[in-house]
């Protein structure tokens, strides 16, 4: 047989119009687990917020927020925040933890602490912890990232700020 696939999303927030505002004082935590069935394994993949607009996103962050991720000979991905703005900023506040976790054994694993981004501008501001690990033993593959700030496809609109990211705690990979 085939590898199984685990997929665990623990916030989606999503609004076609208007800018979409998420605040976390608690704890938010997405695991998934793969495990080898036959010859091929599976894909474990995690997200912990995910949050997207048309117009602007805010996540303002006092809490924890955490995605983890595991596979057997497979693909394991963990993001914990993945923010997307188009006709707004995209705007992190983090005076907590956010951390990301993946482990492959003979496959691929990937982690992401925060990954935010609008072609109007992106800021994120780090007052606590940002980490991601990842790793992958028996010839597999690991990357790990602890935070993403982009403006794709900026466009030089006038006015628009280019993506910035302010770190007065913790960002680790």
């Amino acid at each position: 047989g085939n590898g199984g696939s685990s997929k665990s999303l623990a916030l989606v927030a999503d609004a076609a119009y208007g800018e979409m505002v998420v605040t976390n004082h608690g704890y938010i935590l997405a695991s998934s687990v793969s495990r080898l069935d036959g010859p091929y394994g599976g894909r474990a993949y995690s997200l912990g917020v995910s949050i997207h607009s048309e117009y602007g996103v805010d996540l303002y962050n006092s809490g924890s927020i955490s995605a983890e991720a595991s596979a057997d000979h497979g693909y394991a991905e963990a993001n914990a925040v993945v923010a997307q703005g188009k006709y707004g900023v995209a705007t992190l506040v983090n005076n907590g933890d956010i951390s990301a976790s993946a482990d492959a054994y003979a496959g691929y694993a990937s982690a992401t602490g925060s990954d935010m981004s609008s072609k109007y501008g992106a800021v994120t501001i780090n007052n606590g912890h940002i980490s991601a690990t990842a790793y992958a033993d028996y010839h597999g593959r690991a990357e790990a990232t602890g935070s993403i700030t982009t403006t794709p496809g900026l466009h030089g609109y006038y006015g628009s700020p280019a993506p910035a990211l302010y770190n007065y705690g913790e960002i680790d990979a």
